[in-house]
């Protein structure tokens, strides 16, 4: 490699269309190959190729109607719908809802808590006779 070659990270951002600030957090995630000499930060033009190669994303491939499977999740015929399991024939069991019935119970303490008589509601009276 002939030190000429290597390229300076704004000549990186030109190449690639980004900002050098891209270019320079690339680097840091360790993403973006890079040579460091005297202090001074270069990228081989070998490091650029390696980046965009890695940074490539291809899409899936299409598959016919005919490849699709038959649980994808569409509506379908009646007789390729798979039919619904309930959770009593896999072996579990249901059990009551330990947090909704802690909630009602709390909400019917809070609603039958007697309502004070006094103009405040905090203050009490204390009748002597």
């Amino acid at each position: 490699m002939n030190p000429t070659d290597l390229l300076t990270e704004e000549q990186v951002a030109t190449m690639l269309r980004c900002s050098v600030k891209t270019v320079r957090r690339e680097r840091e995630r360790k993403r973006l190959g890079f040579v460091k000499l005297g202090g001074r930060v270069f990228v081989a033009p070998d490091q650029v190729e390696a980046y965009i190669r890695n940074s490539r994303i291809d899409p899936c491939p299409n598959k016919n109607d005919s490849e699709k499977s038959t649980g994808s999740g569409s509506p379908g015929t009646p007789e390729t719908r798979p039919t619904p399991v309930k959770s009593s024939a896999l072996g579990t069991k249901a059990r009551p809802d330990k947090l909704a019935d802690h909630s009602f119970s709390l909400a019917q303490q809070i609603f039958k808590r007697p309502k004070s008589s006094s103009p405040s509601g905090s203050q009490t009276t204390v009748s002597s006779n």
